[in-house]
Parts: C-alpha cells; sequence; structure tokens
C-alpha cells in the first residue's frame, strides 16, 4: 500500500497560475466579467501566486511575467495589446506547467507497472539470450527448455489457464501502452 502523497508543487503553482491566466484572460478579451472580480482578492491570490513563484524550484522565470500586474488596476490600464500578449504568454506557461505537473504526478501504479514490464523485459532477455547461446549454457539451456514445454503443455491441456494467461500478456502490454504515453507528454 503506498504512503499518502504530499500536494506537488508544480500542480499547486499550475492551479494557481490557471486562476491567474482566467483573470488575465478577461481583461485581455474586455470581457464584462472583469467588472466582478474583488480588488482585494485580486491582490491576495498575486501575492500567494508571486510567493508560489519564489517557492518553486525552477519557477523564477514566472515571477518575471507575474511581478508587474500587482492589482486590477495595472492590468484596466495596460495598452490591450500588451496584455493580450500577457494572455497568449501565460497560457503557453500553463500547458507548460501542466505538462510538467501531469510527468511529475505519474499515479503508483504506473510507477510499478513500468518497473515490472522493465523487470519482465529483462528477464525475456536472459532468458533468449540463454537459448540462443549454443553449447556454452547447454544444460542451461535445456532445462530452460523443458520448463517452458512443461508449462505451455500444462497451459494446452487447461483451456481457462490459457485464456488467463493470454488475458495477463494482453493487460500487460494494455499498461505498457498507456504508461508510455502518460510518460512521453514532457
Amino acid at each position: 500500500m503506498s504512503e499518502p502523497t504530499q500536494a506537488d508543487p508544480i500542480a499547486e503553482l499550475a492551479e494557481q497560475w490557471r486562476r491567474w491566466t482566467r483573470i488575465v484572460h478577461l481583461f485581455a478579451s474586455r470581457h464584462d466579467r472583469r467588472h466582478a472580480i474583488d480588488s482585494n482578492q485580486y491582490q491576495a491570490m498575486h501575492a500567494d501566486l508571486m510567493n508560489r513563484c519564489r517557492t518553486t524550484t525552477r519557477a523564477g522565470d514566472l515571477l518575471e511575467i507575474v511581478e508587474p500586474w500587482v492589482s486590477l488596476d495595472s492590468l484596466a490600464r495596460a495598452d490591450r495589446q500588451i496584455v493580450c500578449q500577457l494572455s497568449d504568454r501565460c497560457r503557453r506557461t500553463l500547458r507548460g506547467l501542466d505538462s510538467a505537473a501531469s510527468v511529475r504526478t505519474l499515479p503508483d501504479w504506473a510507477r510499478q507497472a513500468v518497473w515490472i514490464a522493465g523487470l519482465a523485459a529483462l528477464a525475456g532477455a536472459v532468458v533468449l539470450t540463454l537459448y540462443n547461446s549454443g553449447p556454452l549454457c547447454s544444460s542451461i539451456v535445456a532445462t530452460s527448455k523443458s520448463w517452458f514445454h512443461t508449462a505451455c503443455n500444462t497451459v494446452a491441456r487447461n483451456q481457462h489457464q490459457q485464456e488467463l494467461v493470454l488475458g495477463g500478456f494482453l493487460a500487460l502490454a494494455a499498461t505498457m501502452a498507456v504508461v508510455w504515453r502518460a510518460a512521453g507528454r514532457n
């Protein structure tokens, strides 16, 4: 059973960044809802976001983006083109943060599946090497062949076991594919 995990600082930063990006977008698009934002709440959120940027590893560059926009007035008075560029930059940054958070927060089962798949691949490589090694390991190869044929004959005698073995291999392949795709989102 896995221990309770602490919140991922990158994921928390991404969530705070998402909230701030929504507000910036409201000002960039000049949406009417921008007037409903409470100035004190914005300043508190801005201070929290700046603090999160300071305390999160490799988030110092984000501080430069956030820092000038200390109040709603600073967003309201800025040139619209600048706020639109800020909104675009915030969205690109959010995609990067979300990607980093998703890679960092692979669930325990996915990490375990990667280990199991790696060990299974290693075991398969060892077996294939021994199987193809010729006279060097003939007794080991003969024993391995005997065990392999015994296992195949046992499975062949029982259709239900055959289905279970096939299902196990399919589940392993599907798990490896899911983990491979999840790990590739960086």
